[in-house]
């Protein structure tokens, strides 16, 4: 490589606890640390269980609706702009917000616990991950390539601007204070053009930009500040979305308030823990409308799981996907394992400079934030093998000086095709090691957490319910000598499980009960309820609701319920001896 090139990627030979074998070259993402400085690792969490929502209050504002008026106009100017949005890098973006994806608040909040604002990494007990710039690309469709969004407009486009001025003063004399998506979109649609000049899609792409990648509050509300953005993608100049957008979704995850298209963190917890995703809805071989796939499979998917088995699956995944994308992202196949890119190469190429913006720490510039982004941290992501991560100074006095450590001349990078059998040296392990082990305790208790609470459990009222599947919808009474009292309250639940299904009688079998500790009865399954059952106030269309169904307890049941309960008190017990041990040696 040339003496000039700025080298992203170095190749030493290493051993690797895993990955790699440790008679090949290893390939890190710089900087490394020095082995005689190591740098100060994170600091332990406080509480070491779940964030519950009575003890934070998060705002999880500017979540993409899913109207259907906006729909009409992606189709009415899909065919008409298509190919401008393909060059300046949008289209997939664009397209993929004619599907929805619900929001899991739980599944966010969950998650958020873990944010190191430091780092800008997810700190976990068992290692290090983030949102890379290659998620953002990949998840959300935006471009790496381009002008920043704080770029100053160029005269010529003033004229643009002032006319989506107009439009957005016209509206604020209407009947609504502000100009909502609803009065945008329809002040275009009712118009009736049957060939939308360069006005319309401006502000076509204004409310996008508003509502998908750049949200802001006020929420709802076409903004001012993305006009400059929407005049310059209308005119066919591309503008770097992807560092912004990323930029909004770290700072909001350091001060939990804010807002940021935050659908892509989700479907990032979505593609890399397994034990988390939902079932998907639609294959890419059953779309055939255009429409990314990664967009398509995640519409309207749902599945409600309880905060605590979220949590568990964060401190001690069953598995982590480090590289979800496949073939399918811009980072070339392991046929290329070693080959070595030059900086005229990546000149040459828009896929080879957007993997090595990718690669390098930088700052991300935003709107009204400049985020850190140190994806050394976490390069197995990225097909590289982790060693100890180099300390990175931060540039971010102003933008500008924040945008020069991102957009670099091509010509001066250089970096190497990794082997994508990455694993993490025995030195990364080795300072790891003090933080993973000041987690013990708390991933101990999440893995008994885990087993105890399954996916399909809700939370209701204070008591835990299993949604499980029942061979008959009908509740049968093993005692009638037991009346049922629908008051009972503040019931304690342990969960049984069976190695195979049991009858109770001849018509109904059960693999799962709930224990009612503190009365004579089993929960069944829950039935859901219908929303008018539930009571007078008013619910979100996006929650579920059930109702119990009971049966009293033969004495062979009981005796099981104390049976569990015996045996938890003596694992309890080993537990406390453990710790005991473990405190004072």
């Amino acid at each position: 490589m040339s003496n000039e090139d700025e080298l992203l990627v170095q190749e030493s030979i290493a051993t690797n606890i895993s990955g790699t074998d440790s008679s090949q070259s290893a390939y890190f993402l710089l900087p490394r640390a020095d082995a005689t400085r190591l740098p100060v690792l994170p600091s332990p969490r406080h509480s070491g269980g779940p964030f519950l929502r009575d003890e934070i209050r998060v705002e999880w504002r500017g979540w993409p609706s899913s109207l259907k008026l906006w729909r009409r106009w992606v189709t009415k100017l899909r065919p008409l702009h298509e190919g401008l949005w393909k060059r300046v890098g949008i289209s997939d973006a664009i397209l993929s917000t004619t599907w929805r994806v619900r929001r899991d608040e739980d599944l966010l909040l969950q998650l958020a616990a873990f944010w190191s604002r430091e780092t800008s990494t997810f700190v976990f007990p068992w290692g290090e991950a983030t949102v890379s710039l290659e998620d953002v690309a990949m998840l959300g469709g935006l471009p790496l390539l381009g002008k920043p969004v704080c770029t100053v407009l160029p005269d010529a486009l003033r004229g643009d601007v002032h006319a989506l001025e107009g439009i957005r003063s016209t509206l604020n004399r209407s009947k609504s204070e502000n100009p909502n998506y609803s009065s945008w979109v329809k002040y275009f649609l009712d118009r009736g053009d049957t060939t939308p000049g360069l006005l319309e899609h401006g502000a076509f792409l204004a409310m996008w930009l508003s509502e998908y990648v750049l949200p802001s509050p006020p929420c709802d509300v076409v903004l001012a500040r993305v006009l400059p953005i929407a005049a310059q993608l209308a005119r066919g100049q591309p503008v770097a979305l992807a560092p912004a957008a990323l930029a909004s979704i770290y700072k909001c995850l350091s001060t939990l308030a804010g807002c940021a298209p935050l659908q892509t963190l989700q479907l990032w917890v979505w593609e890399r823990f397994p034990e988390l995703r939902p079932e998907k809805k639609v294959s890419a071989h059953n779309n055939d409308n255009g429409v990314p796939a990664r967009a398509a499979q995640w519409h309207n998917v749902r599945e409600v799981l309880d905060p605590r088995y979220i949590h568990a699956v964060f401190m001690s995944p069953g598995r982590f996907e480090w590289m979800p994308y496949g073939s399918s992202s811009f980072g070339v196949p392991p046929s290329n394992g070693g080959r070595q890119i030059h900086g005229q190469d990546i000149a040459r190429s828009d896929e080879l400079l957007s993997m090595a913006l990718c690669l390098h720490p930088c700052e991300l510039v935003g709107i009204d934030c400049i985020e850190h982004y140190c994806t050394h941290r976490a390069a197995r992501q990225l097909g590289f093998d982790q060693d100890v991560p180099g300390d990175v100074c931060r540039v971010n006095s102003d933008p500008v000086a924040a945008w020069s450590t991102y957009r670099r001349d091509a010509r001066s990078f250089a970096f190497i095709f990794p082997n994508r059998d990455a694993g993490m040296t025995v030195e990364y392990a080795r300072w790891w090691e003090p933080y993973s082990s000041a987690c013990t305790a708390h991933v101990a208790n999440a893995a008994r957490t885990k087993k105890l609470v399954h996916p399909s459990k809700r939370m209701m009222q204070g008591a835990t319910v299993v949604d499980l599947q029942s061979t008959s919808d009908d509740i049968v009474a093993i005692n009638d000598n037991y009346s049922l009292k629908e008051s009972e309250k503040d019931v304690e639940v342990a969960t049984m499980h069976t190695e195979s299904s049991e009858p109770v009688n001849e018509n109904v079998e059960v693999a799962e009960r709930v224990v009612c500790a503190r009365t004579l009865y089993y929960l069944r399954p829950f039935k859901q309820a219908k929303y008018g059952q539930v009571g007078a106030s008013r619910r979100s269309l996006d929650q579920e609701f059930f109702q119990p169904k009971r049966e009293v307890r033969t004495m062979e049941m009981i005796k099981r319920a104390s049976e569990a309960r015996e045996a938890e008190k003596i694992e309890l017990e080993k537990q406390i001896h453990s710790l005991k041990k473990q405190i004072w040696g």
